[in-house]
């Protein structure tokens, strides 16, 4: 697979998910004049950081945990903070908080809602053993 990037921190946004549930595309939903995946990628690059899209996982069928592996195989930043394309209201404030957290202790750093990780956040590259045995395990 070829490395994507050469930078400290990378953007990844996940957009490779089914939307079983949406039922259609949910990158390509729209709210106000642009999609819903338009909006996360416009926030990203606020940062500065390199930022891609990942429509495709290595490992089909296990959810966001496809994409976090496919992106940490593909990317040769320390770490990567993940977006998912389905969250236009994500703020570069609140991006830039979990980056300055990443900073101060260079650890994988999750935004947590009812003591439940979730999106966006940052994996270390270092962290990829972890990812494999997870997807090994099932537990997506």
């Amino acid at each position: 697979m070829k490395l994507e990037s050469t930078h400290a921190i990378s953007v990844c946004v996940l957009a490779g998910g089914l939307s079983t549930r949406m039922g259609r595309d949910k990158a390509r939903l729209r709210l106000g004049g642009r999609t819903l995946l338009a909006h996360v990628r416009a926030t990203a690059h606020l940062l500065g950081l390199p930022v891609r899209v990942l429509r495709r996982d290595a490992v089909p069928r296990c959810g966001p945990l496809g994409g976090i592996y496919t992106a940490l195989t593909t990317d040769d930043a320390e770490a990567v903070l993940f977006l998912a394309c389905d969250m236009p209201f994500v703020s570069a404030a609140w991006l830039e908080t979990l980056l300055a957290q990443f900073a101060r202790h260079k650890q994988a750093t999750f935004t947590l809602v009812a003591r439940h990780a979730g999106f966006p956040l940052l994996v270390r590259h270092a962290d990829l053993a972890a990812v494999e045995a997870q997807i090994a395990r099932k537990e997506f």
